[in-house]
């Protein structure tokens, strides 16, 4: 199913840590309140690139002001011909932005060791792909 699909987002994230306990209160609280909507059970696997000495990683711990991350992610059970994203994510002063392009699964694909994490295999750091994931 074809879908027009967003390549450029801006957008503040807040993120909480949940114990166990207030995760299923909340749960109880929004049950019959709230509904799955079409992406509900989706899976969503995602490949995160970092360093060999995991610099990318080690400074997102360190909450700094601007920080960036590139990834493949892929939604769903993913075949060779499926469609997956190459994404950068910036944050900026706690506003994140985000841009990415949509390729075929085997055109991303690279050997694992690449990867950070498990999940899809790497994307090619092709020139073409790079050129079109700059920011303007």
């Amino acid at each position: 199913m074809a879908r027009d699909v967003q390549s450029v987002f801006e957008r503040k994230e807040t993120k909480y840590r949940l114990s166990a306990d207030q995760y299923h209160a909340i749960l109880d609280a929004l049950e019959g309140r709230l509904a799955p909507d079409a992406y509900g059970s989706t899976v969503v696997k995602s490949a995160y690139f970092d360093t060999e000495q995991r610099d990318m990683a080690a400074r997102s711990l360190e909450k700094p002001f601007y920080k960036e991350k590139l990834r493949v992610r892929g939604y769903g059970i993913v075949d060779k011909d499926d469609t997956v994203f190459v994404e950068i994510k910036k944050k900026y002063d706690g506003v994140v932005y985000k841009r990415r392009i949509g390729m075929s699964y085997a055109a991303a694909r690279l050997p694992r060791r690449h990867a950070v994490r498990e999940g899809l295999p790497c994307f090619p750091c092709k020139r073409g792909v790079a050129d079109r994931l700059r920011f303007a």
